[in-house]
């Protein structure tokens, strides 16, 4: 016959699960809006029968089980949707990264913008028009002038955002460097602690969060690959050639060096990437990922990186200035005081030295005097030749010409750089939508798992204090049984 004792036994371990489960319930009420957060929930198990000789030893049948174990809290989590989030979340970086830059240079190339290079073009070749009318017009001949100063300054002005925009990727690839080498050590000593907690048997179930929260940021930065091996520890590699981050012997941090030469060949102006081993890291060694996006961006990649529209500029720029120069060469200049009062061919429109959209200038003659933009096709001597206007009429014909070294027409090449970044912007733009939308979905499914729904942590209260109740009040019959037992039994007729 079992002890009388056994009951209690029992509804001590129903109490104390009980118990348990409404500090579990509170735990996750409390974090419901903590971001990283997993649920977590109570693992139960009955506990079997005494078997085996002792004061328990069962010598009836019907001999029930020993109540119930608390075998573990656990985290509700879904391991497949944590691995397709953070290889979603990777190309959703590195998407999101390139939509940024290039929106940057669609909203710059606008064909629609008044102060765009078009614009300064057309302006330029109106007032060439308007000189045509009028050779001698001194008025006429400063418009020219300016019209081409604001030509070349837009010109100047288009490269500089251009370069300004690639030294902005190259800045964020060395805070988003320092970020990885932050998340890596962050990852490692969540690593450490992790096994020293759970050596005593128990989970440490907050360091997993803060650490999974880690490697879902770590995620969007870099392309990773990770595993966990049975000590708790979580190893953790990146790129194509799977270079180690984390394992089980420490962190290996990237190394940054501003050692590279920028787009125009200046020394030390770009950063480079090493991995500890001495690898190169750049967009070749990566998948996907910000870091990948940024030196896409800033290195180029095909027709979609800052340097392709910077070399885009530069060779319209190069087409005008040869081609200008071709033609005003041929003409003369309106003698003038200003000149030494002579008529001479030759002379440069833009400076020949300067072809890069970034030093486009007019030529120093031009500078120094109007009067020296060569509108005739002949030499002008005393008042012959003073209206005539036969090598303007030739530069207006260059906005027509379809022969131009690199570019052939100007208009249609300022028009397939419009339509080139607003190709690219769309595809890139499309991608990114689409890839929110995966994310979202999995976020929804994995929050269905992991996520904390209020209802049913009211729903477990409600379990868990009935099952207290009834507990405690199972206690107090058994309480009642021993004592009539022990202090009635036996009294009967006395």
């Amino acid at each position: 016959m079992p002890s009388a004792f056994y009951g209690l036994q029992i509804s001590k371990t129903g109490l104390f699960a009980s118990q348990k489960g409404l500090e579990l319930v509170s735990n996750n009420v409390a974090n419901s809006s903590t971001v990283g957060y997993t649920r977590q929930r109570l693992n139960l198990s009955s506990i079997p029968a005494p078997y085996g000789s002792g004061m328990l030893l069962n010598v009836e049948r019907g001999m029930v089980g020993s109540g119930v174990s608390i075998d573990k809290i656990e985290q509700c989590r879904d391991y497949y949707l944590d691995i397709q989030f953070r290889s979603e979340n990777c190309l959703l970086g590195e998407w999101a990264v390139k939509s940024e830059a290039l929106y940057y240079i669609e909203d710059l190339f606008n064909i629609t913008n008044e102060a765009g290079i078009d614009d300064a073009l057309r302006k330029l070749f109106d007032s060439f028009e308007e000189l045509s009318k009028a050779p001698e017009s001194k008025e006429i001949r400063t418009l020219v002038q300016q019209n081409a100063i604001v030509f070349t300054d837009t010109m100047n002005y288009y490269s500089s955002q251009l370069e300004k925009l690639q030294n902005q990727q190259n800045d964020e690839i060395a805070v988003v460097v320092n970020q990885i080498n932050s998340l890596i050590s962050l990852i490692d000593d969540y690593n450490t602690q992790i096994v020293k907690y759970e050596r005593s048997g128990d989970n440490a179930n907050e360091l997993r969060d803060k650490r999974n929260t880690a490697l879902d940021t770590l995620s969007g930065l870099i392309d990773i690959t990770y595993s966990e091996n049975e000590r708790g520890i979580i190893s953790v590699n990146f790129g194509k050639n799977n270079e180690c981050l984390i394992d089980a012997n420490g962190k290996y941090l990237l190394a940054l060096s501003k050692d590279l030469p920028d787009y125009y060949g200046n020394a030390d102006k770009f950063y480079s990437i090493t991995t500890s081993s001495g690898n190169i890291v750049d967009s070749a060694a990566l998948n996907s990922g910000e870091l990948k996006g940024y030196f896409d961006m800033r290195d180029g990649s095909g027709d979609t990186g800052i340097p392709f529209y910077m070399e885009q500029l530069d060779k319209l720029a190069r087409g005008i200035v040869e081609t200008f120069n071709l033609v005003h060469q041929n003409g003369f200049s309106y003698p003038d005081d200003s000149n030494g009062n002579v008529s001479v061919s030759g002379i440069n429109f833009f400076d020949p030295a300067k072809i890069t959209a970034k030093t486009i200038s007019l030529d120093d003659a031009i500078l120094s005097s109007v009067y020296n933009i060569a509108a005739s096709s002949v030499e002008i001597v005393g008042d012959n030749n003073k209206g005539n206007n036969g090598n303007i009429l030739e530069i207006l014909t260059i906005a027509e010409k379809t022969d131009i070294d690199e570019i052939a027409n100007i208009e249609q090449f300022l028009k397939s750089i419009v339509s080139n970044v607003a190709v690219q912007t769309s595809f890139v733009n499309g991608k990114l939508e689409s890839q929110n939308v995966l994310i979202n979905n999995i976020l929804y499914k994995r929050e269905s798992v992991s996520g904390v729904s209020l209802d049913e942590e009211m729903t477990n209260m409600i379990v868990f204090q009935k099952s207290y109740s009834a507990a405690a009040r199972l206690i107090t019959a058994f309480d009642e049984q021993l004592d009539t037992l022990i202090n009635r039994t036996g009294l009967v007729g006395r």
